[in-house]
């Protein structure tokens, strides 16, 4: 087992198409799965030399869209907030449009000296192939490697470059089980092997690196997406294990509460196939499953998918209540920090702690004031 000590840096990124993944989580719900009275006891110490709990934001890519005095002024409430860690995209898509050996880092150069100064922390996605090394990508996705060795390569310079400016935790992909997020069908066997060599590299060009692997979307197996648990469960069988040293995961449940007993975040952990069982019966107890997203937006076109401010508050509350009794958890990031507009086409807009004006919904108080009581 590939085992070494994590830095304290975090995570963030972007979620798309989460209609669909709720309507897969109400349909779990609706099955009535049973559950297992086992309980993952065993509290990891692979990753950290203490067990803590860390807040942190999914930015995603959209703070890198802004402006700079919108990101200035985003990253200063951050921090008045009192999170230590932010969560965003190194889409190669956008570093290397061309197989022309440049690479546009002026960016995410400026957005990291930003997330310094102010003392915060990084954990970025290596995600999004460029048309030039795409594999099979349906239209309006997002498009997987054609080659794990070319986007170990480029994983590589990109941990690399930023091993000096601070950041070296790395979460590999988005969502990789979500069709949306790997060309139009998931493909654990492929994207075990981008794992493995993005690992490889990244490690060579920056030792001590930590490697997170993709948050899992709440997808269910319907022959596009994978669930979690069968895609962890493929990704042992094709050996990687070694070559992540924490998982990923996406555990939404919005309209419904984390404490309800059939969803993802029951899937963590208590179910009868979780995620935590399956860890530790292929010897990965020592390794901690980091939250690299979680919320619920407030408005969008179809009331079974958003839930009003003050729920969004109450479904916050009712999770970290949860996750304060997890020994075996990583840090938690909030989806995301403000709503990306006003339009009812999309629920995507409405995820913020902060409404599009930049006025704080009533989640926002509920996390500080978490963040304050040590989570």
């Amino acid at each position: 087992m590939n085992c070494l000590l994590l830095s304290s840096d975090v995570i963030m990124i972007e979620l798309k198409n989460k209609s669909k993944i709720v309507s897969s989580i109400l349909t779990f719900v609706i099955l009535g799965l049973p559950l297992q009275a086992f309980s993952a006891t065993m509290a990891p110490t692979a990753l950290f030399p203490e067990i803590r709990h860390y807040p942190g934001l999914a930015f995603g890519s959209k703070i890198l869209s802004l402006s700079s005095s919108a990101q200035d002024a985003q990253l200063d409430k951050a921090v008045s907030l009192g999170v230590q860690r932010v969560r965003v995209d190194f889409e190669w898509k956008n570093i290397q449009p061309r197989n022309d050996g440049k690479y546009n880092w002026a960016y995410l150069d400026a957005f990291v000296a930003k997330v310094n100064a102010r003392k915060l922390k990084i954990l970025g996605i290596i995600d999004y192939a460029p048309a030039w090394a795409a594999g099979p990508c349906a239209a309006g996705t997002n498009c997987p490697p054609a080659n794990p060795e070319v986007f170990g390569a480029f994983a590589g310079k990109v941990a690399e470059r930023y091993r000096g400016m601070g950041v070296i935790n790395w979460e590999i992909w988005n969502e990789p089980n979500n069709a949306f997020f790997w060309g139009g069908k998931a493909d654990c066997n492929a994207y075990s092997a981008n794992l493995k060599a993005a690992n490889i590299a990244i490690k060579k060009a920056s030792p001590g690196a930590g490697i997170i692997s993709g948050g899992m979307s709440p997808a269910s197996t319907d022959g596009k997406n994978i669930s979690p648990t069968d895609f962890l469960s493929c990704m042992y069988r094709n050996g990687v294990g070694r070559y992540f040293d924490a998982l990923g995961h996406h555990p939404y449940t919005f309209p419904l509460l984390a404490s309800t007993k059939y969803n993802a975040w029951a899937q963590m952990s208590t179910m009868s196939t979780n995620l935590r069982s399956i860890m530790i019966a292929n010897g990965d107890a020592g390794k901690r499953i980091w939250l690299t997203e979680f919320g619920a937006p407030t408005s969008g076109p179809n009331p079974a998918y958003y839930v009003s401010e003050a729920m969004q508050s109450t479904l916050m509350t009712d999770a970290l209540k949860l996750y304060g009794t997890y020994d075996w958890a990583g840090p938690i990031f909030w989806y995301t920090f403000q709503d990306s507009g006003t339009s009812k086409t999309t629920n995507e807009n409405f995820f913020g702690l902060l409404r599009y004006d930049g006025s704080e919904k009533p989640a926002f108080t509920t996390y500080k004031n978490a963040i304050k009581a040590g989570l």
